[in-house]
């Protein structure tokens, strides 16, 4: 809550940024770590509103839930190569991101982690995630390509919903569950195929995809809830 703080350098010696450190530094421009940081807690840089970039070393292999969240101008970020985890709500509503290099050793992307970052175009997820949790991109706008890996068994609740320039989705083959609004609103995307291993398709998964002309169901499918396709005019 130092609103009239415009950069901060963390010395040499510190190697925990712990929870609320920098919270609602509105002022804040400029951000060097150390590389002597190995953790950076929970909403530790939330509400910076004027943070634009910044730079995270390697050495950090823990950022909390929230961390950056509603920081409305962040435009660039680095992560550190050997991050393993993205938790909760970090870049929430970090509405400037337009592109995120997700290292490969990140094997966890949690609840809301991307959502509402309107500006963010593309996104590769590491072959290490298993699971896109709810809502996770929800609400980017402007997402328009998103690479899955192949060993993605679940796209939980609302994982893409109302990522309205999304233009297609290549579902990985493992894919088993594909769950409730997770494509909703994506209103540019003509085609799916959902591969043969999908067992279940949750409640308006499609809905409101207003350009989907074409949708290949697979034969082993057990469960379809409501509205799958609920308002696809096409």
């Amino acid at each position: 809550g130092c609103e009239a703080l415009e950069s901060i350098k963390i010395p040499d010696r510190v190697k925990t940024i712990g929870k609320n450190a920098f919270y609602g530094c509105s002022a804040l421009r400029s951000v060097e770590i150390s590389d002597s940081v190995t953790s950076i807690g929970e909403s530790a840089f939330a509400y910076c509103n004027f943070l634009k970039t910044i730079e995270i070393p390697d050495s950090v292999t823990s950022i909390g839930n929230r961390a950056f969240s509603y920081c409305v101008q962040l435009e660039s970020v680095k992560l550190p190569a050997g991050l393993e985890r993205i938790e909760n709500t970090t870049f929430y509503n970090c509405n400037d991101i337009t592109e995120i290099e997700i290292p490969e050793s990140v094997t966890y992307i949690g609840e809301r982690a991307f959502s509402a970052c309107n500006k963010l175009k593309a996104v590769k997820i590491p072959s290490g995630v298993s699971v896109i949790e709810n809502s996770t991109f929800a609400y980017c706008f402007g997402l328009e390509n998103v690479e899955l890996p192949e060993k993605l068994t679940i796209i939980s609740d609302q994982a893409f919903d109302r990522c309205k320039s999304l233009k297609s989705i290549e579902l990985p083959s493992g894919l088993k569950t594909i769950g409730k609004n997770a494509f909703s609103y994506c209103q540019k995307i003509e085609y799916v195929i959902i591969p043969e291993t999908v067992t279940s398709i949750g409640k308006e998964a499609f809905a409101d995809c207003s350009a989907l002309e074409i949708a290949d169901l697979p034969d082993g499918l057990t469960q379809i809830e409501n509205g799958l396709f609920y308002n696809c005019k096409k």
